[in-house]
């Protein structure tokens, strides 16, 4: 390789890092922008949720720019794909054709986040409602401003 050749080989690497760099900081200011509220969201919304999209977008705002923040938003996973149920589930209702619950719950979650749901199952955080009636909730009761003396013996603990 002469020298010449070696002298173009180095320039177009340059180039292509210089490029690399402008590239990375350009996404990186476009999604500074987005997080801060300059440019709108990215957003994919399946056809399957549309209509809940449209409709709570106006009755709701509040839930679908909650949503609109979500990397759920950003891969095309909206309402039905969370929300969906089976008859038989105790807080299923239909909802505009489609069988839905409230409530989004681990179960919901495990369809497509098996692992993650395992190993939240598996923490501490999992249980963490039943922590009212536990001696955990000491700590709690100080906190939120409960001055009785501590007893480990009534119906709830600190009280």
């Amino acid at each position: 390789m002469t020298l010449n050749q070696k002298r173009v080989l180095i320039a177009i690497l340059s180039g292509c890092f210089i490029a690399s760099l402008l590239f990375v900081q350009y996404r990186e200011t476009a999604r500074k922008a987005e997080e801060a509220g300059l440019t709108p969201a990215h957003i994919s919304v399946p056809d399957s949720s549309a209509e809940c999209v449209d409709c709570h977008g106006e009755a709701n705002p509040s839930i679908i720019d909650h949503w609109k923040g979500s990397t759920h938003a950003e891969s095309g996973v909206a309402c039905v794909e969370c929300h969906a149920a089976e008859t038989a589930e105790p807080d299923a209702f239909e909802h505009y054709g489609e069988v839905i619950a409230t409530i989004v719950t681990p179960n919901d979650c495990a369809r497509c986040h098996a692992g993650v749901v395992e190993e939240f199952e598996a923490s501490h955080h999992s249980s963490a409602g039943n922590i009212l009636a536990s001696l955990d909730n000491f700590l709690a009761e100080k906190v939120e401003g409960n001055r009785e003396p501590f007893s480990p013996h009534s119906p709830t603990p600190g009280l």
